[in-house]
């Protein structure tokens, strides 16, 4: 199972890369639009609320 979910992450990241538009070179953003749609499809796979990922990735 973490084996399937770490493809799948790796997976999400690449594809969200491909996908999402690259930031602003004006802003200075925490995180990229590529990072966070890959979080939103890692979200979606698991089944989890925000606050389920947020814990998730507290603990990792």
């Amino acid at each position: 199972m973490d084996n399937e979910l770490l493809r799948f992450a790796r997976l999400a990241v690449t594809v969200a890369r491909r996908v999402a538009p690259t930031p602003s070179r004006f802003a200075t953003p925490t995180y990229t639009p590529a990072s966070l749609f890959a979080l939103l499809l890692l979200r979606e796979r698991l089944r989890l609320t925000y606050r389920g990922l947020e814990d998730l990735l507290c603990l990792a």
